[in-house]
C-alpha cells in the first residue's frame, strides 16, 4: 500500500500483480511454481490462456452455443498470442481478441489492456454482437466488422475461418 508522504511500501509481488492484473501463480506454470528460477518472465502458455477464458465464460455466463466459438475466435485472431498485434500499421488490434481501441473503448477496456481485461473485453464485445443480433454467426461477423452485413461476403469468410479453428 501507500503511505500517506510518498512512501511507497508495496511489495515487490504486490506491484507486479497491480501491473499485470495477474499474481506471480497466474504468471507462472507448473514448472515455475516448482522452482525453476530462469523462467519468470516466461509468457502463459496457451493452456494457461485457455483456462483464463474458459473462467471468463463461466463467470459471464456465456450462452453455451457462443461460448463453444470463442476458443476458435481466439485462435483464429492472435493464435493464442496475448501481446499479437495486427500487421497493419493503420490498425489497431492487439491482444488475444485482437480488438481495436473502438472496440474496447465500446466496452470499457483500456488500450492497455491486461491480459484479463483483454479476454474480459473481447468476450463483452462478442456478447454484445450477440445480443445485437440474436444469431452466433451473426456476432462473430459483426464482431470481425463492428456490424452486421448480410451481403459481406469478408463476413462470410471470417466466420467459416472462425469455424474451422473449432
Amino acid at each position: 500500500g501507500r503511505i500517506g508522504i510518498g512512501l511507497d511500501t508495496t511489495k515487490p509481488q504486490e506491484k507486479q500483480e497491480q501491473s499485470t492484473g495477474f499474481s506471480l501463480e497466474d504468471l507462472m506454470g507448473e514448472k515455475e511454481r516448482r522452482g525453476s528460477p530462469q523462467s519468470f518472465n516466461q509468457p502463459q502458455t496457451a493452456n494457461d490462456l485457455k483456462g483464463l477464458v474458459s473462467a471468463a465464460i463461466q463467470q459471464k455466463q456465456v450462452p453455451p452455443e457462443l461460448a463453444r466459438v470463442i476458443p476458435a475466435l481466439v485462435k483464429y485472431e492472435s493464435s493464442w498470442n496475448p501481446t499479437a498485434k495486427n500487421p497493419d500499421p493503420k490498425s489497431s488490434a492487439k491482444g488475444l481478441f485482437q480488438m481495436t481501441n473502438a472496440a474496447r473503448a465500446d466496452v470499457g477496456i483500456p488500450r492497455n489492456a491486461t491480459v484479463r481485461q483483454d479476454i474480459e473485453g473481447g468476450i463483452d464485445y462478442l456478447m454484445k454482437m450477440y445480443r445485437k443480433y440474436g444469431d452466433v454467426n451473426k456476432a462473430i461477423q459483426a464482431y470481425n466488422q463492428g456490424h452486421y452485413n448480410p451481403k459481406s461476403k469478408e463476413g462470410k469468410q471470417y466466420v467459416a475461418a472462425v469455424y474451422r479453428n473449432l
